[in-house]
């Protein structure tokens, strides 16, 4: 994942997990929602969704630089502010799943209970 980033301006690179909403779990997954909106994208040797619809705080890695330049929103819905403000300070970062389309998840979410609110 860390050397996929180092040749593009990702802001970060995620695990893509099941789906766990309601409108996930309808669609059949996160990228079957929304399944234009994920590019396929490939260096010959590995595959990602490439995206900028969001920034998910799922196991992921993250650019240095995209911690210490935006700060991280207060209150509810932190998660999804933070995404829109990166992507409107940065127009040409994106983010990424791992893997290419159809390959599932990579991660399970395990919690009976989520922390937030608002999803």
């Amino acid at each position: 994942m860390a050397s996929v980033m180092l040749l593009r301006p990702m802001a970060q690179m995620a695990l893509l997990r099941q789906p766990w909403n309601r409108a996930e779990q309808a669609a059949g997954g996160i990228v079957e929602q929304h399944p234009d909106d994920y590019l396929d994208r490939t260096d010959g040797t590995h595959h990602w969704l490439q995206h900028r619809r969001f920034y998910t705080t799922n196991p992921h890695l993250t650019r240095l630089r995209f911690i210490k330049t935006h700060e991280w929103p207060e209150g509810s819905e932190s998660e999804g502010r933070f995404g829109v403000g990166l992507f409107a300070a940065e127009p040409m970062t994106t983010c990424g799943f791992w893997g290419p389309r159809g390959s599932g998840p990579w991660v399970r979410h395990i919690g009976a209970e989520r922390a937030g609110t608002v999803y």
